[in-house]
């Protein structure tokens, strides 16, 4: 089949008429348009600068090899996406799909393959595509499109990669965001019909003409086409009308202000403006803009808008049609992000930073990339920018005293007043000296208490504020357990229809290819709470640092994450196994019942075990880590986490103490509870919390 030569002949099918949806057929009857017809006026603006961005974005291809990810530059991935076919670039690509999904929901991109591997990408118009329910557990089974023949032609499910819009009420189906607009579009093109008609020929008549003689139906006809060729028009304006017969030219004082264009243009246009989620300045409106509001409204639309969407594309490009290369299970997209820095947010950082003494000169010049300066090691006060702990030299003091004393010797010549004042001086600089001295101990003493007692007064807080995050961690890792499970039993169950019975390992999983797909599923997870919690550990024992992922954290999230991808895989297989050694007679269709059973199982209660023990595990790594890039914690108590979930190993754990790097239970020990159980850490060494899976406990910091 020549699919490509077909797509020049496809049947256009309408979509929904505007009054006809949204109007219930109340509204006049107007001109049959689909979405994509409909991108005029402010619809036009807001969907070509959303485009334009999106086809900006500045694509990344990454390799993960063993334990390193490195940069691609150079792949028929990216040559492919930079080269889509021969007559669209990469730009062009990117810029219509950004137009289809704001329009009509939806960007269908049909890879054209030669030897399976993927040539040529067609970006399809989508309301020529019709999307085939699948059945026996496939979600989508195919696509058609007709041709101007009536032909319906068949493409196949690995053959397309649908990006769209999810449509609330039709998941086979995308929603545009002009559907959300589609009332107010309606209401600003009616608007400028009525204001291109006024300026052609007048909405309304401006005038009558009245005679007391009955004319005949022929003669006003023939009146009436005079006028239209004489006088309609802008080219007829200001000609001059000659009455007879007793005709009298009465003008209608209607004016066109009474229907406040101006106001009503504005709205719809703020309206559009608004669903489309694009802010004025990026349309070049710029009443009551100043640089600082447009640089902020320019952050809030890359970082609200633009990266969003940027992020549905590139998910979907990752999810289908990388693998369909070679080595793409291996290798993953990603883009440049497109939300500007926020340089207000951080210049008011560093003006708090240095004001309040949280912050070194040369701190912030290292956030800018700038070399250090001499002396500019120190936080200053907020008052006189001196160095924290420390004042002007008590012998500098001296000396600028014992400069006035010889003044005023000089001046009044070792009078009686000379003495008194000499006196008066000499006292100062006592007090002076003794207070210097007071309160460089009365400071280090207060910091010694604060280290001391900083733990006492944090950690019962910060661990329900790690609650709350780990919570939505939580959710996101289970959401993203329930997929791979329910894709994995779709897979097993896919093609068994037989009453008879088959081989055991065509029901098993192959854990080699189900741990890659895990892996680039849960890698981004990982990474995110790692990245997140190792920076939230540093900025609670030091200021102005940034956490380094590039260091020993990036060999854990790589190690861990394929570790915990393998063993979730080898534990279902097991399960698998029972499954069928349960039902070793049974047939097919009873086997699979039974396997839907137990993996239903898994997406109530072994996802949440999962998440929750991963995302400890993943915290706890991160927390030490921030620990010690600080350089200002020694060492780590382990913390009971302060709900249900706590048991009798726990309990006994509260408390304790360990270097950091250290292991709180190496691999083969053993420990007791509270109530007289024993534990055996037969699986693997237990360096920080959890101990156990769904344990919540955590490491708080023992400062220098």
């Amino acid at each position: 089949m020549d699919i490509i030569n077909e797509l020049k002949n496809i049947e256009e099918k309408s979509m929904p008429n505007f009054n006809a949806v949204y109007y219930n057929k109340i509204a006049p009857a107007s001109k049959e348009r689909n979405y994509l017809e409909k991108s005029t006026g402010w619809v036009f603006a807001c969907c070509n600068v959303i485009s334009d961005e999106i086809a900006k974005t500045k694509l990344k291809l990454y390799k993960r090899k063993g334990d390193n990810v490195e940069e691609v530059v150079e792949h028929p991935i990216l040559d492919l996406l930079f080269r889509a076919n021969n007559f669209t670039t990469k730009y062009d690509l990117f810029w219509l799909i950004g137009q289809y999904l704001e329009l009509a929901g939806e960007a269908p991109l049909f890879v054209e393959r030669e030897n399976g591997i993927p040539k040529q990408i067609y970006l399809l118009r989508p309301d020529k595509i019709t999307v085939k329910a699948g059945q026996e557990g496939e979600f989508v089974s195919g696509y058609v499109y007709r041709n101007d023949k009536g032909t319906d032609i068949p493409i196949e499910v690995d053959e397309m990669v649908f990006i769209k819009y999810p449509d609330p009420v039709n998941s086979f189906r995308g929603q545009g965001t002009l559907q959300g607009a589609a009332i107010v579009a309606d209401i600003e093109e009616y608007s400028e019909e009525y204001n291109k008609n006024y300026f052609y020929n007048s909405a309304t008549p401006s005038m009558f003409f009245k005679t007391e003689q009955k004319l005949t139906k022929d003669v006003r006809e023939n009146f009436r086409k005079s006028l239209n060729q004489n006088f309609k028009g802008v080219h007829n304006a200001h000609k001059f009308l000659i009455l007879e017969g007793g005709l009298d030219a009465k003008p209608l004082q209607l004016s066109q202000k009474d229907m406040d264009f101006i106001n009503q243009l504005n709205w719809t246009r703020d309206k559009i403006l608004g669903i489309f989620r694009v802010p004025r300045t990026a349309l070049g409106i710029t009443d009551d803009v100043n640089r600082a509001n447009a640089e902020a409204t320019d952050y809030v639309f890359a970082k609200r808008t633009i990266k969003p969407k940027i992020t549905r594309i590139i998910e979907q490009l990752n999810e289908f049609l990388v693998p369909m290369f070679g080595d793409g299970e291996s290798l993953f997209l990603d883009f440049e992000d497109p939300v500007p820095e926020d340089k207000e947010s951080k210049i008011k950082y560093y003006e708090s930073g240095l004001n309040k003494g949280y912050l070194t000169i040369n701190e912030v010049r290292v956030m800018e990339g700038l070399e250090v300066l001499d002396n500019a090691d120190v936080p200053l006060l907020p008052m006189n920018l001196q160095p924290i702990g420390t004042s002007l030299n008590p012998v500098e003091i001296g000396k600028s005293i014992d400069r006035r004393n010889k003044k005023a010797t000089k001046e009044f010549a070792k009078s009686e007043k000379t003495k008194a004042i000499d006196e008066v001086i000499k006292e100062s600089v006592k007090l002076v000296k003794g207070d210097i001295k007071n309160l460089v101990h009365s400071e280090e003493a207060r910091r010694t208490k604060i280290s001391k007692k900083w733990i006492e007064s944090k950690k019962e807080k910060a661990w329900k504020n790690l609650i709350q995050r780990t919570d939505k961690d939580e959710d996101r890792i289970i959401k993203a357990c329930n997929k791979q499970f329910n894709r994995q039993i779709d897979e097993i169950m896919k093609g068994k229809k037989k009453k008879g019975y088959v081989l055991p390992n065509k029901w098993l999983l192959d854990v080699d290819k189900e741990r890659n797909i895990w892996f680039k599923v849960f890698l981004p997870i990982i990474t995110d709470i790692v990245a997140r919690e190792g920076q939230d550990a540093l900025n609670s024992v030091a200021t102005g640092m940034k956490f380094d992922v590039l260091h020993r954290a990036k060999t854990f999230i790589e190690d861990k994450t394929m570790k915990f991808s393998w063993e979730v895989n080898k534990t279902t297989n097991e399960k698998i196994k029972r499954v069928l050694k349960a039902n070793i007679n049974e047939n097919e269709v009873k086997i699979g019942r039974e396997l839907r059973k137990e993996f239903a199982d898994m997406t109530v209660n072994r996802s949440k075990l999962i998440a929750r023990t991963e995302t400890f595990k993943a915290t706890n790594f991160a927390t030490e880590e921030g620990y010690i890039q600080s350089d200002v914690v020694e060492g780590k108590e382990w913390f009971t986490a302060l709900d249900e979930r706590v048991c009798e190993f726990c309990a006994e754990m509260e408390g304790k103490t360990m270097g950091l790097g250290k292991a709180w239970k190496p691999r083969g020990s053993s420990m007791t509870g509270q109530e007289g159980g024993t534990m055996k850490f037969d699986y693997e060494t237990i360096i920080d919390p959890p101990l156990h899976a769904n344990c919540r406990c955590r490491i708080v910091p023992i400062l220098k």
